[in-house]
């Protein structure tokens, strides 16, 4: 694992000019995705439910993306959470990324309402209770360091909203 070469997974140098800015973005990882399952195609497996119910939905807009599935909760009392557990190839920097549409969210104090993702004991990333829904299928990446050989991955998703998380994809580099 020492030896681990990843250079052939370079893949792109992206520069975006903007009116008042200019934006860079290196990929390092070239798409080996860490997540097995990162779209719900099989339902669950290979996920533990930690609580509530997390269902799969399969939709013609997942389908535009390319996923043809996601992880999907429906409004209700009550959330729900499934957790991953990825074996790393190496302590280091990585990244998740995935594509969620908060659909539902429903103010009531002390209750619930964030969806997005949980790696070990970092802070939550996501969309959080009353920060608002999403416009549509948004991107969100998250970039972390381990000194550890796993990764603790959750989908979780409030009691009091509705929102799909699909296309995960969890890579060594940023």
């Amino acid at each position: 694992i020492s030896n681990l070469d990843l250079t052939p997974y370079v893949k792109t140098t992206q520069v975006e000019q903007l009116e008042n800015s200019i934006n860079t973005r290196i990929s390092q990882s070239g798409g080996v995705n860490l997540l097995r399952n990162s779209i719900g195609w099989k339902g669950t497996d290979f996920w533990t439910n930690v609580s509530g119910t997390m269902e799969t939905i399969q939709t013609p807009q997942l389908e535009t993306f390319g996923y043809g599935a996601g992880f999907y909760k429906k409004h209700a009392a009550v959330a729900s959470r499934i957790n991953q557990t990825v074996n790393l190839p190496m302590a280091g920097t990585y990244t998740l990324s995935f594509r969620m549409n908060k659909s539902i969210e429903t103010a009531v104090s002390g209750k619930a309402s964030a969806c997005g993702i949980y790696v070990d004991n970092l802070p939550f990333f996501g969309k959080g209770t009353g920060s608002g829904l999403t416009n549509g299928f948004e991107e969100f990446s998250y970039t972390f360091t381990t000194t550890k050989l796993t990764a603790d991955i959750s989908v979780a998703i409030g009691e009091l909203a509705e929102a799909t998380i699909s296309g995960l994809m969890l890579n060594l580099g940023t």
